[in-house]
């Protein structure tokens, strides 16, 4: 008698545990139509060996090969019932993209660094870029005044090396442009 009640207060604290399972009650099995759940019905009664697979297929008005594909479809489903849920909000799509956006910009933002970086040392150590980038619009649709390329500092760099080598002398600055720039009174 006392091992039966033992039994008994084991079984009931297993059925109050929460279950890692889908549970049946959730997914709403009376949602489902009546078709579907005398399918399942005389599934479950071949598969405890209560009825023979022709037998069923009679009761469900399909032939033998239809039952055996549709107690497959069953036992998939059955299988795929009993993994263990995810814990925690399930994944929204939505969120997913962002995310992937995310990570698209700020990648698409370092390969500019990089690719900035690379014609600042190719620059530096005199290789040719290659053509230049055409300018932003803007939006406007029209292109402004074309920038003159910055020389000034290959010419300097020109006369550092003429003077360092003492051969000749560095040649003159133009001197409109030096005053252009020389705006102190």
């Amino acid at each position: 008698m006392e091992a039966q009640n033992d039994r008994d207060k084991a079984a009931e604290e297993i059925s109050n545990r929460p279950s890692p399972y889908r549970d049946v009650r959730r997914e709403g099995v009376e949602e489902r139509s009546m078709e579907a759940r005398r399918a399942a019905s005389v599934v479950m009664e071949v598969l405890a060996g209560g009825l023979s697979p022709a037998e069923a297929g009679a009761a469900l008005g399909i032939s033998p090969p239809q039952y055996y594909k549709l107690e497959e479809r069953a036992v998939r489903g059955l299988v795929a019932a009993c993994e263990p849920m995810q814990l925690g909000p399930l994944p929204r799509p939505e969120k997913k993209i962002q995310e992937l956006e995310k990570r698209c910009t700020d990648l698409e933002r370092e390969v500019a660094r990089y690719q900035a970086l690379a014609r600042a040392s190719q620059r530096g150590l005199g290789l040719d870029t290659g053509p230049a980038r055409k300018g932003r619009t803007g939006g406007t649709g029209k292109r402004g005044r074309p920038r003159k390329p910055a020389v000034r500092a290959l010419k300097i760099a020109g006369m550092l090396k003429q003077s360092r080598s003492g051969d000749k002398e560095a040649p003159p600055v133009k001197a409109e442009r030096a005053e252009a720039h020389n705006t102190r009174p």
